[in-house]
């Protein structure tokens, strides 16, 4: 067996990106009864018997992930816009607080002579 290509398969599982068919290559690999010391650690990892049945992720499998990330970006657009109104309602009260000051509507008087 070639044992670089098992650590290169190995490295693409760990960053999930192996085929199906590559996995089943590691769980055949692993559930040799010869392996080198190096490898013995991933080996109950491989020749579980759950790893073999997981069931199939199913035809729908994209379509649901994807209607799960579309509702997520939904709410961040949502909460986005609300942060959004806010903000800007917070800006305009401020704006409206200094412009009536301005005009002495708060009741305070600024005279320099009297400094």
């Amino acid at each position: 067996m070639d044992y670089q290509r098992i650590n290169k398969l190995l490295d693409k599982y760990w960053e999930c990106a192996t085929s199906v068919e590559e996995e089943r290559e590691l769980r055949r690999f692993f559930s040799s009864a010869v392996l080198p010391p190096d490898l013995l650690p991933y080996k109950a990892w491989f020749v579980s018997h759950e790893a073999e049945t997981l069931p199939p992720l199913g035809q729908d499998f994209d379509a649901r992930i994807l209607e799960h990330i579309s509702e997520d970006r939904r709410l961040v657009s949502t909460f986005k816009s609300i942060a959004y109104l806010i903000h800007k309602i917070i800006g305009m009260s401020v704006k409206k607080l200094f412009f009536l000051c301005g005009q002495n509507a708060c009741g305070l008087s600024y005279d320099p002579e009297k400094e």
